[in-house]
């Protein structure tokens, strides 16, 4: 009985993993992200929440790089551009 219960767990872990995936659109970091997050339950107290605040970062990351895609080669923009949007779009979640 043992055995069974743990092939089953270790079973859904990669089903939950693809659903988790699935809801970033297939983007491994935001899924990844996600996950860190939600084990660190002091930062935040609805999973809902964190995905809608991911998901709105990721949308707001992926139409600035659209308009601009030489936007990558300057790595230091970059950064500064994604902290910007990271802490906008979390303001906007509290």
């Amino acid at each position: 009985m043992c055995c069974k219960l743990r092939s089953l767990n270790i079973d859904r872990i990669p089903l939950e993993n693809q659903l988790l995936n699935a809801k970033y659109d297939y983007d491994a970091k935001y899924a990844r992200v996600h996950k860190r997050l939600m084990e660190k339950d002091t930062l935040t107290d609805s999973e809902r929440k964190l995905f809608e605040a991911l998901k709105g970062l990721k949308t707001a990351v992926d139409k600035e790089i659209l308009q601009n895609a030489k936007l990558l080669e300057n790595e230091r923009y970059v950064e500064r551009l994604v902290m910007r949007l990271v802490i906008n779009q979390f303001k906007k979640e509290q």
